[in-house]
C-alpha cells in the first residue's frame, strides 16, 4: 500500500526540500568561495578538478543505490520489495572500490598530485551520509534531514575556517574535515532512522537496484560529457588556472544548486508515490507543480546576474580578483542554466514515473553536440568556449528531455484507458 500524497502535502515537501537543499548547498558554495578567495589559481584549479572527479564517482553511487533508494525506499508491499537503509551501507561499502579507483586513475592520467588517503576518506564518508539522507527523503522527511546537513554542510565551512585562522588550508586538510563533518552528520541520520541491523536480502536489493538503476548508471556515465567534461577540457588548454577561472563561474551559478537538486530531489519519490496512487497524469502534474516553484527563485537570479554581471562578480570574488575578467562568459552560462533546470525537472519526473531508460535516452541526446561542439570549444577557446558549448549542449537535451517527457505522458494515458 503507498500512501496518498495529500494536496496541500506538495507545496509543505517543496519547502522543506529547498530549505534542506539550500543548506547542503550553502555548505558546498561556502567552501567553493573560501578556498577561491584564499587559494592560488593553481591550489583551487586542482582542487576544483578532484571536486568535479568526485561528483563524478558519486554521481555512479547514486544511480545505482540512492536512486533506488529514493524511489523505492517506500514501498511496502510484497509484489514491491523495498531497498532498506542496511541493504544501501553494504552495498555502498562493495561497490566503493571500482569507484575510487576511476578517480585515481583520472587523476593519474592528468598528471595530478592527489592526497589519495584524505580523498578516499572523503568520498566514503560522503557516500554513507548520503545513504542515510536519501532514505529519510524517500519517506519525504525532508525537515528530518536539516539537523545532519547543517553539521556536513555548513559545518564543513565552520571547521575548515576555524583551521585557516590557524594554518594554511592545503588539499589534505580540506579533505579530511569534509570527511569529518559527513561521519558526523551520517551518525546523527542513522539515529534518525533507526534501521533493523539486518542484511538478509541484500544480494536481492542489488539484483533491484540494477534493475531499476542501470539506466540512471549509463545516464550518468553519459552526463560527464555533457557538464563535467567541460572543466577538463578548459584544464587540456590553460591548466589548472583556466579549470579554476571556468570553476569561478560555477560557483556564481551555484546559488540556484539548492533550488535545481531540491526540487528534483522532491519530485522523484512524489511523483513515484503520486503515480501509484492516482495516476501518472496527476504525478506528472505534481512534479511541474514543484518545477515552477523552483523557477520562481532561479529566474530571477538568473536575470539579475546577466544584466550585471560585473557587480555579481565582485561581490563573490573581490574588486582586485582575476575572475573578474568573466562577464561576457556568465551570461552564456546563465542561458544554459536555465535550460538545465528545464530538462532536470522533466528528467526527475520521468525518474519518479520509474522511467530511467527515458531519462537516459535525455542525457544521451547532449553527447554529439558536446563532443562535436561543445567539449571542442571549451579546448580551443577556454572558459568562453566553455561557456557558448554548454548553452549548445543544453538546448539539445533539454528539448529531448520535454518530449520525451510528452510521449510517456500519453503512452501512460493511452494504457490506462486501454486498462
Amino acid at each position: 500500500m503507498v500512501a496518498e500524497v495529500r494536496p496541500g502535502q506538495t507545496t509543505r515537501t517543496s519547502i522543506w526540500a529547498l530549505m534542506d537543499q539550500g543548506i547542503a548547498s550553502l555548505g558546498s558554495f561556502g567552501l567553493q568561495i573560501l578556498l577561491a578567495r584564499s587559494a592560488t589559481q593553481v591550489v583551487y584549479g586542482t582542487y576544483a578538478l578532484v571536486w568535479v572527479g568526485m561528483l563524478f564517482v558519486n554521481n555512479l553511487h547514486a544511480a545505482i543505490i540512492t536512486y533506488p533508494i529514493s524511489v523505492k525506499g517506500h514501498s511496502t508491499g510484497p509484489e514491491d520489495r523495498p531497498v532498506g537503509v542496511v541493504h544501501g551501507v553494504v552495498l555502498t561499502l562493495a561497490l566503493f572500490g571500482p569507484g575510487a579507483a576511476l578517480l585515481l586513475l583520472a587523476a593519474n592520467l592528468l598528471g595530478m598530485t592527489v592526497p589519495v588517503w584524505p580523498v578516499l576518506c572523503a568520498l566514503m564518508a560522503w557516500q554513507i551520509q548520503e545513504v542515510f539522507r536519501r532514505s529519510l527523503m524517500a519517506r519525504l522527511s525532508f525537515k528530518a534531514c536539516i539537523p545532519g546537513d547543517l553539521i556536513s554542510y555548513p559545518g564543513q565551512v565552520v571547521l575548515l575556517w576555524v583551521v585557516s585562522l590557524r594554518m594554511p588550508l592545503t588539499l589534505p586538510t580540506v579533505f579530511y574535515c569534509m570527511a569529518a563533518t559527513s561521519t558526523i552528520a551520517a551518525m546523527v541520520q542513522l539515529a534518525q532512522l533507526r534501521p533493523a541491523l539486518d542484511v538478509r536480502g541484500t544480494g536481492e536489493a542489488l539484483a533491484s537496484c540494477w534493475r531499476l538503476g542501470r539506466w540512471s548508471f549509463a545516464n550518468n556515465w553519459i552526463s560527464v560529457f555533457s557538464v563535467q567534461a567541460f572543466i577538463w577540457a578548459v584544464a587540456i588548454r590553460g591548466g589548472a588556472g583556466a579549470a579554476a577561472a571556468f570553476q569561478s563561474l560555477n560557483n556564481v551559478m551555484g546559488v540556484t544548486h539548492p533550488v535545481i537538486i531540491g526540487i528534483a530531489n522532491a519530485i522523484v519519490p512524489t511523483v513515484a508515490r503520486s503515480n501509484a496512487s492516482e495516476g501518472i497524469k496527476s504525478a506528472v502534474r505534481r512534479g511541474l507543480t514543484f518545477g515552477l516553484h523552483g523557477a520562481a527563485l532561479i529566474v530571477p537570479y538568473l536575470i539579475v546576474l546577466a544584466v550585471v554581471p560585473v557587480l555579481a562578480l565582485e561581490l563573490f570574488y573581490g574588486r582586485t580578483s582575476p575572475y573578474i575578467a568573466l562577464s561576457g562568459p556568465i551570461r552564456w552560462m546563465c542561458a544554459a542554466y536555465l535550460l538545465m533546470y528545464t530538462g532536470q525537472v522533466a528528467e526527475a519526473c520521468m525518474n519518479g514515473l520509474r522511467q530511467p531508460k527515458y531519462a537516459f535516452l535525455g542525457q544521451a541526446s547532449a553527447l554529439i553536440p558536446a563532443a562535436l561542439v561543445g567539449l571542442p570549444l571549451a579546448a580551443i577557446y577556454g572558459v568562453k568556449g566553455a561557456a557558448i558549448g554548454l548553452l549548445i549542449t543544453n538546448v539539445t537535451k533539454t528539448t529531448a528531455q520535454i518530449t520525451l517527457l510528452r510521449n510517456r505522458m500519453v503512452a501512460g494515458l493511452k494504457h490506462g484507458h486501454a486498462s
